[in-house]
C-alpha cells in the first residue's frame, strides 16, 4: 500500500508558481495528478495559473471545498476532480471558466444546489455532477447549454421537476437523472429530441404516460431505463427504435400486452420485472418468438407480472448469449419445453410461483453454464433428473413446494459449488444419501423439510462445517442424533422437529454456539435438557416440545428462562423450572425415580459395552436358562459377571425367581469363584431387551440383604406391568 501525501502550502505554492512558468513561456499542458493519492485541501493560489487548460486530480482524497479562485482559470477547459472527498457547495463563480468542455465534480460530497449561472457555460459539453448530496432542483438555466452532449446528474438528492427545456438541447445524446427525488412526468420535449441515444430516470418519483410511439420520436435510441417509478401506461411501442439495446422498465405499473418486438436485433436486455402485464391468457407470450431475432440478448426478466399460457418451444431459438431468464410469480401453466437446454450460456433460470407441471426435463442438464435454478412453487412431478448432476456451476437449487417422488440422485453430488438446497414439501422418500453431506460448498442452507424421508441422520452431517440452516423437520427419520452434528459450528438454524429420534441430546451440540433457533419438537428424545443452552447468548427461540426429556430438573438459565421464548410442552416427567412454564414441583421421589431410571439406561450401557456386546469371546459359562459373560468397566476397572437368562425357555423363569432369592445370601457369590466387587449384576434377556438388575450396587452401594430385596421388587414389578420402572 502507498502512502498519502498531504498537500502543504508551500509546496503547493512553489509547484503552482514552477507550472506557471512553463504555460507562459511554452503553452505547456501541465501533467496530470490522478491516482498520486494526494490528500489535504485545494489551495486557492491555483487560481493564480492563469494558462492553466486542464485540471486533472481525480482519484486522490481531496477534501474541504472547491477554492472559488478556480473561476479565474479563464483558459481552462477540462477539470476533473471526482472520486475524491470534497465537499461544500460548488462555487457559482466556476461558470466564468467559460471556455471549459468537461467537467466532472462527480463522486464526491457536495453539498446545495446546482448554481443556475452554469447556464452560461455554452461550450461545455459533458457536465458530471453524479453521486454527490445536491438538493434542490435542476435548474432549467441547463436549457442553454448549447453545446451539451452528455448531462449526468444521478445519484443526488434533486426534487422536483424535469425542465422542458432539456428537450430542447439539440445535442444532447446522453441524459442520466437517476437515484434522485424526481417526480411529475417526462416532459414531451424529451420525447422528441431525436439525438437522445441514453435516457435514465431510473430509482425516481416519476408519474404519468409514456407516448406509444416514442420507438418513432427517439430513432437512435439506444438505452431506455424508467426502473423503480410509477409510470401507468400500456408498454409503448418501441420496435421502430432498432437500435434499442436495453429497455429497463422494472416496478412500476405498466398494463397490457407486449408488443412484438422483431425490429429489436441489437437489443441484450429487455427487463419488465414487476408490473401488471398480461392478461392471464394463453396468447400473452406471442411476443417471445419475435425475440429471437435478438442475437446479442443477455437478460431477459418478465416476472412479477400477470402472464399466463404457455412457455412457446421457440424459446429453444433463443440467442446462446442468454444469461438470465426470469418467468417467476406469472400464472404460466403447462411444461418447461425440452428445448430449454439448447440454451448452453443461461446462468440464471427463475420459473417458481406459476402453474407449471410434468416432468423437469432431463434437458435441464445440458446448461452446464447454470449458477441459479429456481423451479419451487409449481406442480412438478415425476422424480429429479440424474442429469442434475451435470450442472456442475450451480450455487442455488430451489425445486420446494411441488409434487415430485423418488429419492434425492446421488449424481447430486456432483454440483461441488452448492452453497444453498432447498427440496421442501415435496413427496420424496428413502434415505437421506451420504454423498449429499459430501457437499462441504453449503453454507447458506439445507432444507429437506416436510417429506417422507425415512432412516437416520446420517453422521456425514458433520461435513457441513460452513452451513446457516439445517431443515429436516416434518419426515420420517428416526435413531439417535448423529454425535457428529456438533461439528457444523456454523449453523444459525437448526430444525428437526415432527420426526422419530430418539436418544439424548448429544452433549456436542455444545459447540453449536451460534444457533439462535433450536426445534427438535415431536420426536421421542429422552434423557435431560442440555445444561449447556443456558450459555447460548444469540439463541432465540428453542423447542423441545412433545418429547419424553425429564432425566433432570427444568433449567432456569439462559433463553431457557424466557417462556415466550421456549417451549417445553408435553414432557410428562419434567418438573421444576420458571412458574410460567407450569411444570409441577420437582419432589424427592421425582428424583430418586429419574435417577433409578438414568441409572438403570447408563448401567445397560456400560454392561453393553464391558462386554462388546455380549460377544463370545466374553463367554465363561452356559447353563439350562442362560449364559454367563465377563466384563471390565470403564469407570472404574471393576470386573463383573453378567448372567443373561432367556424367559422364552420353560421353566426359565421359576429359575430366575429362585437365583433371585438366593442371591440375598452372600455366600452364594463365593461360590462361583468370581471376583465382583462390590457389584452384583443380574440381567434378563426377554424379547431382545435387557432388563438390569440391583441397580443399587451399580450406583455405589455395598452388597446387602437391603439391597437385594429392593432389586428384587424392582424386578418383579417390571416382568408383572411388562414397563421399565
Amino acid at each position: 500500500m502507498g502512502t498519502t501525501t498531504r498537500v502543504s502550502l508551500p509546496y503547493f505554492v512553489v509547484h503552482a508558481a514552477l507550472v506557471l512558468v512553463f504555460c507562459f513561456s511554452f503553452q505547456f499542458v501541465p501533467k496530470s495528478h490522478e491516482s498520486l493519492k494526494l490528500a489535504g485541501s485545494i489551495s486557492p493560489y491555483i487560481g493564480n495559473l492563469s494558462f492553466l487548460r486542464r485540471l486533472h486530480l481525480e482519484n486522490n482524497s481531496f477534501t474541504h471545498a472547491i477554492p472559488p479562485e478556480i473561476g479565474r482559470l479563464r483558459r481552462l477547459r477540462g477539470q476533473t476532480l471526482n472520486n475524491n472527498s470534497i465537499g461544500g457547495e460548488i462555487p457559482a463563480n466556476m461558470s466564468r471558466c467559460s471556455n471549459i468542455i468537461l467537467m466532472d465534480l462527480s463522486v464526491n460530497q457536495l453539498l446545495g444546489n446546482i448554481p443556475p449561472e452554469f447556464g452560461s457555460l455554452s461550450k461545455i459539453k459533458d457536465l458530471r455532477l453524479f453521486m454527490n448530496n445536491l438538493t434542490g432542483s435542476i435548474p432549467s438555466s441547463l436549457g442553454n447549454l448549447s453545446s451539451i452532449i452528455r448531462l449526468s446528474l444521478t445519484y443526488n438528492n434533486i426534487a422536483g421537476s424535469i425542465p422542458d427545456t432539456l428537450g430542447y438541447l439539440e445535442n444532447l445524446s446522453f441524459l442520466a437523472l437517476g437515484g434522485n427525488m424526481l417526480s411529475a412526468t417526462i416532459p414531451s420535449s424529451i420525447f422528441n429530441r431525436s439525438s437522445i441515444t441514453t435516457f435514465s430516470v431510473v430509482l425516481n418519483r416519476m408519474q404519468g404516460n409514456i407516448p406509444l410511439d416514442f420507438g418513432f420520436t427517439l430513432p437512435n435510441l439506444q438505452h431506455f431505463g424508467i426502473v423503480f417509478n410509477n409510470f401507468t401506461a400500456h408498454t409503448p411501442s418501441i420496435n421502430n427504435a432498432s437500435k434499442l439495446e436495453e429497455f429497463l422498465a422494472a416496478e412500476n405499473k405498466l398494463t397490457g400486452e407486449v408488443p412484438h418486438l422483431e425490429k429489436l436485433q441489437r437489443l441484450s436486455q429487455f427487463v419488465i420485472t414487476a408490473n401488471h402485464l398480461g392478461r392471464g391468457g394463453r396468447d400473452d407470450f406471442n411476443f417471445l418468438c419475435s425475440l429471437t431475432n435478438a442475437t446479442r440478448l443477455e437478460l431477459l426478466l418478465l416476472n412479477d407480472n400477470n402472464f399466463g399460457g404457455l412457455i412457446p418451444e421457440c424459446i429453444s431459438n433463443f440467442s446462446t448469449t442468454l444469461a438470465s431468464l426470469f418467468l417467476d410469480n406469472n400464472k404460466i401453466f403447462g411444461s418447461i419445453p425440452p428445448g430449454i437446454g439448447k440454451l448452453v450460456n443461461l446462468r440464471r433460470l427463475y420459473v417458481w410461483n406459476n402453474k407449471l407441471s410434468g416432468t423437469i426435463p432431463s434437458a435441464i442438464g445440458d446448461l452446464q453454464n447454470l449458477r441459479m435454478l429456481g423451479m419451487s412453487g409449481n406442480r412438478f412431478s415425476g422424480n429429479i433428473p440424474l442429469s442434475v448432476g451435470n450442472l456442475k456451476m450451480l450455487i442455488q437449487l430451489e425445486v420446494s413446494e411441488n409434487f415430485l417422488q423418488g429419492t434425492i440422485p446421488s449424481s447430486l453430488c456432483q454440483c461441488k459449488s452448492l452453497i444453498g438446497i432447498n427440496f421442501s414439501k415435496n413427496n420424496l422418500s428413502g434415505t437421506i444419501p451420504p454423498q449429499l453431506f459430501g457437499l462441504s460448498s453449503l453454507s447458506i442452507s439445507l432444507d429437506l423439510s416436510r417429506n417422507h424421508f425415512t432412516g437416520s441422520l446420517p453422521i456425514e452431517v458433520g461435513n457441513l462445517k460452513n452451513l446457516g440452516v439445517l431443515d429436516i423437520s416434518g419426515n420420517l427419520l428416526s435413531g439417535e442424533i448423529p454425535i457428529s452434528l456438533g461439528s457444523c459450528t456454523s449453523l444459525e438454524k437448526l430444525l428437526m422437529q415432527g420426526n422419530k429420534f430418539y436418544g439424548p441430546i448429544p452433549s456436542s451440540l455444545r459447540s453449536l454456539r451460534g444457533l439462535s433457533v433450536w426445534d427438535f419438537a415431536q420426536n421421542n428424545l429422552s434423557g435431560e435438557i442440555p445444561k449447556f443452552l443456558a450459555g447460548f447468548k444469540l439463541l432465540e427461540n428453542v423447542n423441545l416440545s412433545y418429547n419424553d426429556l425429564g432425566a433432570r430438573y427444568v433449567p432456569t438459565e439462559g433463553v431457557i428462562k424466557n417462556s415466550s421464548a421456549t417451549s417445553v410442552m408435553g414432557n410428562s416427567k419434567l418438573c421444576g423450572g420458571i412458574p410460567k412454564l407450569q411444570f409441577p414441583r420437582c419432589t424427592k421421589n421425582n428424583s430418586s425415580n429419574q435417577k433409578i431410571s438414568r441409572g438403570l439406561k447408563c448401567l445397560y450401557e456400560s454392561l453393553l459395552k464391558a462386554t462388546d456386546g455380549f460377544s463370545s469371546t466374553h463367554l465363561i459359562g452356559v447353563g439350562s436358562f442362560g449364559s454367563v459373560y465377563k466384563g471390565l468397566l470403564d469407570e472404574d476397572g471393576t470386573v463383573v459377571a453378567i448372567k443373561v437368562l432367556n424367559l422364552q425357555r420353560p421353566g426359565a423363569s421359576k429359575s430366575f425367581m429362585a437365583e433371585c432369592k438366593a442371591l440375598r445370601n452372600q455366600d452364594f457369590v463365593k461360590k462361583y469363584q468370581i471376583q465382583i466387587k462390590a457389584a452384583l449384576l443380574d440381567a434378563v434377556y426377554v424379547n431382545s431387551t435387557v432388563y438390569v438388575n440391583s441397580v443399587v450396587y451399580r450406583l455405589g452401594s455395598e452388597v446387602s440383604t437391603n439391597g437385594d430385596v429392593y432389586s428384587y421388587g424392582i424386578l418383579l414389578l417390571e416382568m408383572v406391568t411388562r414397563k421399565n420402572q
